[in-house]
């Protein structure tokens, strides 16, 4: 059985080199240059890599301009790694153990992403606000437009009573998301290791 689990730890490697090899090639396929996208490395990077990310192109991963397939193929790609890992760590395989690595990823990849990046929006909101001139309005109507319905889940649970200045609104939102953020990031760990140990 001992093999069994060095096999899974050997996988696990493989792909995580795997995974850097897709990511590199993901970097170079952003460079116009046409020396490195006719070069060797990249044809060879393409060749070892665009059988696996050819599987999620075509599928319904676009929004507009983005596709999102190399970023979905990375998630798989990780948690096939993350569950060899965990099986050659804990020495054992149990359904607890594949739903604890679906839940860490999607964590780690979906939603540990958005409260960044509401967060990140956020703050800088209130620094616009605070240190801005006349001429970033513009900016503050294109954040105002995005942060909008998060914003409003802060004024119906706190202010519905009230009517809060624009500046305590957003430090309002900006607690109560972060405070989101970190207990689902210590809480998403810790459910992670219970589902481990069962």
């Amino acid at each position: 059985m001992q093999a069994v689990y060095s096999l899974c730890s050997v996988l696990a490697g493989l792909l995580s080199v795997y995974s850097t090899l897709i990511w590199i090639r993901l970097i170079l396929s952003w460079v116009r240059n046409p020396e490195i996208r006719n070069g060797n490395l990249y044809r060879i990077l393409s060749s070892v890599t665009d059988p696996y990310l050819n599987i999620f192109r075509g599928r319904s991963f676009n929004s507009g301009r983005v596709d999102w397939s190399p970023l979905v193929a990375l998630m798989c790609l990780n948690i096939v790694r993350s569950l060899l890992q965990m099986i050659a760590v804990n020495a054992k395989f149990t359904i607890w153990l594949v739903v604890a690595v679906v839940v860490q990823n999607l964590w780690y990849y979906i939603f540990r992403y958005f409260f960044i990046i509401l967060l990140v929006m956020l703050i800088a909101r209130a620094c616009i606000d605070a240190f801005g001139s006349p001429a970033s309005k513009l900016w503050l109507d294109g954040l105002d437009r995005t942060l909008n319905s998060p914003v409003s889940v802060v004024f119906r649970l706190f202010y519905s009573n009230g009517n809060p200045s624009d500046r305590k609104l957003v430090i309002s939102s900006i607690i109560f998301y972060g405070a989101i953020y970190f207990g689902l990031k210590y809480g998403v760990q810790a459910l992670v290791a219970f589902l481990v140990s069962l």
